[in-house]
């Protein structure tokens, strides 16, 4: 009786077969993680719009009473636009839309707002693909 040595073509055939299965396993977690990452900068980067053009909005006025100069806004807004603040914010980027939408909120009736004063709900939103982010906030004239 002889030894054999090695493989046979069967066996090297189901080493071959199992790698190649591992190997797609492997590669679409690596598709995973990259899809995830570039989703995360993208919210993040979103994030950081929103929150540049909320920082300007509340810094038109910071002390009481000058809040009127934010008017009362039914659709998209220019307030954010780089092209109408040039010297203040940065442009959003060609792949990111931004819209501001400013209404007035009645002080009579209103769940946060006193009788006296004159309130203004501002949302924020910044878009990408599937990457939302929404700012909402109060600018009160008191």
């Amino acid at each position: 009786m002889s030894l054999q040595r090695g493989f046979s073509l069967l066996e090297l055939v189901m080493v071959i077969v199992i790698v190649a299965i591992a190997a797609v396993g492997i590669g679409s977690g690596f598709a995973y993680i990259a899809r995830s990452q570039a989703m995360s900068a993208d919210l993040q980067r979103a994030s950081q719009i929103a929150q540049e053009c909320a920082d300007y909005i509340i810094g038109l006025g910071r002390k009481p009473g000058t809040y009127a100069d934010v008017q009362p806004i039914a659709a998209s807004s220019t307030i954010c636009d780089a092209l109408a603040t040039p010297d203040v914010l940065p442009l959003a980027g060609a792949k990111f839309t931004r819209t501001v939408n400013v209404t007035s909120v009645a002080g009579a009736g209103a769940q946060f707002c006193a009788n006296t004063w004159a309130c203004k709900h501002v949302q924020v939103t910044v878009r990408r693909a599937n990457a939302v982010i929404t700012l909402n906030f109060m600018l009160i004239n008191y």
